[in-house]
This record gives structure tokens, sequence and C-alpha cells, in this order.
């Protein structure tokens, strides 16, 4: 069997069978990572998840999906039509040998066809089974159709996020999925730590609508203790009576700081104050009492007037210029906010590898990828092959292990089996 990155690849000895679309490919990516061999099965044509953009080079195109190509690095492709009776009885093959099964079918779907986790079971007893819908196996929404939009709505994290007095937004790259397949992706290891002590399987069912839930962090907790509804609040933030920004424009783009108190901020506004008379631009706050601060005394006015000058002071200067004086050297809790291209060059980033340019061979082009979840000093798991090419390892798979001929898999093609 195949294993990625390091030798020591924690998950090297596992194979999986990753029967899912988009709700499913971030749990496969995460287990592929790890080093286990994920086989994606794709539909004959191809996977839905190909035609969605953005595409290299702004081509459409089923093998040039960059949404693809993330969720399935480091994966094997074979494709297999499990609507067929010929195709089930493949997959029931493929599962004798398998480890775990990845599937985000509709509730009931692999039941109605023989495929389901007590079907499997039979096959093999030791099978270890995630699925991932919108809203779980039970409940009244277990029937309804999900996108990332809805469920993000529906897990209540849309309603914090936005700008006060404006609609909800979504987070502009889709988290609802993302984070149901890290859930699953732990529960998985768990059940694979006791399969692995008893011998015995475990079905897990996983909804990203309860994923996406505990994103909100303290908001449940103040709703079920203080009846206090936390509202969307974006570069602002309200503390008691004061409303105060948090994300301030500058030069090139953003960058994050508070005006806070307290020993634990390193009498950040003082710190502030002095570098901005060093640089002339202290207007009216020259004579600040910073040592009579108080947030729970000021008035919001006079936080108005003080941000003002800070504002004017950032909007001089870099956001490079501002996190290397002021966060760095004057330790103020200030930090830029990065943009793509600052996280491709961020040294820090640089220095521990997080990315790796991959050769995609059939499309003359070099990628660059994040390249692993984690340092280790017993393995490196990381991204180590591109996603694959539709079904590109039917023969390895098909012939090299099922044992079928090429004639066998020109009659099952013909028939929409593969």
């Amino acid at each position: 069997m195949e294993k990625v990155g390091s030798k020591q690849a924690p998950l090297a000895p596992y194979r999986f069978l990753e029967l899912a679309d988009e709700k499913g490919a971030y749990a496969g990516r995460i287990l592929a990572d790890l080093g286990a061999e994920v086989i994606k099965i794709e539909k004959p044509g191809g996977d839905s998840l190909r035609d969605i953009g953005p595409f290299l080079g702004d081509v459409p195109h089923q093998e040039r999906s960059l949404q693809w190509f993330v969720m399935h690095a480091n994966k094997k492709s074979i494709t297999l039509n499990i609507e067929t009776e010929d195709g089930r009885l493949l997959f029931k093959d493929l599962v004798k040998e398998a480890d775990g099964v990845i599937e985000s079918f509709p509730p009931g779907f692999l039941r109605d066809k023989g495929l389901d986790y007590d079907s499997l079971c039979r096959v093999n007893p030791a099978l270890v089974m995630a699925s991932i819908s919108p809203y779980g196996q039970e409940g009244p929404y277990k029937s309804y159709k999900g996108s990332d939009i809805a469920v993000t709505a529906m897990g209540g994290l849309m309603y914090i996020t936005g700008e006060p007095g404006r609609p909800p937004l979504r987070i502009s790259v889709p988290q609802a999925y993302c984070h149901a397949g890290t859930h699953a992706v732990i529960a998985i290891l768990y059940a694979l730590f006791k399969r692995d002590k008893n011998g015995q399987g475990e079905y897990i069912d996983v909804s990203a609508q309860a994923a996406i839930y505990p994103c909100q962090q303290f908001a449940p907790i103040f709703w079920d203790n203080l009846r206090v509804l936390e509202k969307r609040s974006g570069q602002l933030r309200r503390r008691g009576n004061i409303i105060q920004r948090h994300t301030w424009p500058c030069k090139d783009g953003y960058v994050c700081w508070a005006l806070l108190e307290g020993p634990g901020f390193s009498g950040g506004l003082k710190k502030i104050i002095e570098w901005m008379k060093e640089e002339g631009m202290a207007q009216g706050l020259s004579e600040f009492d910073t040592q009579g601060f108080s947030m729970q005394e000021i008035e919001q006015p006079e936080i108005d007037r003080i941000e003002k000058v800070i504002g004017d002071f950032f909007l001089a200067h870099t956001k490079n210029e501002l996190y290397k004086e002021g966060g760095i050297k004057r330790k103020l809790p200030l930090s830029p906010v990065h943009d793509i291209p600052d996280m491709i060059t961020d040294p820090q980033l640089q220095q521990r590898d997080s990315w790796k340019s991959i050769s995609h061979q059939e499309l003359n082009a070099e990628i660059i990828y994040p390249a692993r979840l984690w340092k280790s000093s017993a393995c490196s798991p990381e991204i180590n092959r591109r996603a694959p090419l539709i079904g590109e390892h039917n023969k390895v798979i098909y012939k090299g292990e099922l044992g079928l001929t090429s004639e066998d898999l020109v009659n099952l093609k013909s028939a929409g089996v593969i």
C-alpha cells in the first residue's frame, strides 16, 4: 500500500473509501494527509466537485478545478456507479479490505441500495463508517438538503457575522463542510483506536449544522445564561456601553488592535501615544492622562476622539511598518490582517515549511498547496501527490487488487458501471 509523506505517517496502514461529495471531501483529505490510503469513488464521467470553479487559468474543465485540487490531493480515484447491481457488488468487494468508509448521501439512500452500515458490517465487521450530512441522520430536518450557506445560516454562525445594522453574511470560503469533515476525522480516529483493541467497527453520524454551531463560541452561553443575544459587530466590538474599533485601515490593508486597559495589555494606549509623539502625529492626545484611563468610566465621544487620532496615524503607515515597529519592537498587541499573498510570503509559515509546490505535469503547471497539518518529531504528515485524474487508479485497483481482466473493464465501462 502506497504511503503519503514520511515512512512513519501515522495512518499509513489504513485504507478508506470516500463515497462522498463536497460534504465529505475534507475528511478524506485530512486522512490522506495523515498517510491513509484514501480511494475517492467517483461516478463514471467524474465527480460533481470537478465542475465547480475557480479553474486553473480560468479555463473550465473537469481536470482544472482548483477546489478539486485542494480537497482531493493525496487521494486515489476510481470510477464506480453504485446504482447498478454490478457496481454495488464491486463496492462490497472493496469494503472487504477497507478500514473505513466516508459517505455523504441523503439519509436512507445507501440503505435502499443495500450499502448501509448494517449491510456492510456483514461484509466487514471491523468497518468504521462515517456519514456526513447537512443535518444528521435523525430529526425533523434529516431529509432536508443543505448547501454550505444554508447550513452556516441554520447553525447560527451567519447571524453574528458581518457589520452591525446590515444583513448577516456568510464567510467567503465554505466553512460548514470543513468543520463537519474535521469532526468526522476526530470520531473516525477514536473509533479506529477502539476497533484496534476490540475488533469491532463503528457507525458515525456527523451533522454539518451541529459542527458549525460551536464556532459561535460564547454566544450560545450568553443567551442561555443571560438572555443576551450577541449581534454582528464587524470591525467594531461592544464592551458594556462603549463601542470600539478592533480592525483598522492602514496604507496598504488592515491591522488589528484594540484600545484596552489592564496589566495584560502592556499599557497599550500609553505606548501608542508615545509612538505618535515621536512622529509628530499625537494631535490632541499629547497630554492625555493614560494613567487614569478607564473603560468603565469613559464616554463614547471620548472613545471616538481617541480613535480618530489613532486611525489617522495607522493610515499613514503600511501594515508591515505597524507590525514591526508597534507589534514587535514596542510589544503592542497589534497584528496585520494577512491576505493570501501575505501568507505565502510570511517568514514564520515559510520557516515551518507550511507550503509545498506540487507538479501537475499533465497541465504543465506547478501549484502551491498548504503542506501539512502539523509538525512532529515522529512523523511528517503532508501533501505529496496532486489530486487524481478521473478514474486514474481504475486499473491498479480493479485489475491489480480485485483481479478483473482488461476485457472485464471494457465491459463494465460499456455498461456504465465504471
